[in-house]
């Protein structure tokens, strides 16, 4: 089916799930590279196609180190800040940054904010954060099913709204 020694790369937001699918199911003879395009379609257009300075976190799940190093000096070259992460510092730290972003910009979009004539600076930046995010409702739901510790992030998300929604009305009473 697929010639020893081929290269299977995947380009996955979550790679924990992909990486244990992908150990478990090739043949050991298939090289495999995790990796997470840091950027998409919009991000590219802004940059104008221009990949200097865009992110790109990859992982040897199983390979060479010598094939591992020419692929990550390739992509160097044409000016891609590699990040070099395991699947589980990855989902880690997305479950931190990307994973609030898309939380964020989807309860931004349910309560339905709207710009008005007196906005601040940091209303507009959340109008913003709807803006970017408005379309990546499913993507949300993926990275919540697929990435082990977004569901822990949530659980402190809402338990910290909880707290601090008390502390308001405790503050309230006073």
């Amino acid at each position: 089916m697929v010639n020893p020694g081929t290269l299977l790369i995947d380009v996955c937001t979550t790679s924990c799930y992909p990486a244990e699918v992908m150990q478990k199911h090739l043949p050991s003879s298939i090289h495999l590279l995790s990796t997470h395009p840091l950027f998409g379609p919009e991000s590219l257009e802004t940059a104008k196609w221009d990949l200097t300075g865009l992110n790109l976190v990859i992982w040897p799940l199983r390979m060479p180190k010598s094939v591992y190093e020419v692929i990550s000096n390739e992509l160097e070259k044409t000016g891609i800040n590699v990040i070099h992460k395991s699947p589980e510092e990855h989902d880690q730290i997305l479950a931190e940054s990307q994973f609030l972003s898309l939380l964020v910009g989807a309860l931004l979009e349910k309560l339905d904010i709207k710009s008005t004539a007196m906005n601040t600076r940091s209303f507009d930046e959340l109008l913003d954060v709807k803006a970017t995010t408005r379309n990546d409702y499913h993507f949300l739901l993926d990275v919540f099913r697929y990435n082990p510790y977004c569901k822990s992030k949530l659980d402190e998300v809402l338990k910290t709204i909880g707290t601090l929604g008390n502390q308001l009305r405790d503050y309230v009473k006073q």
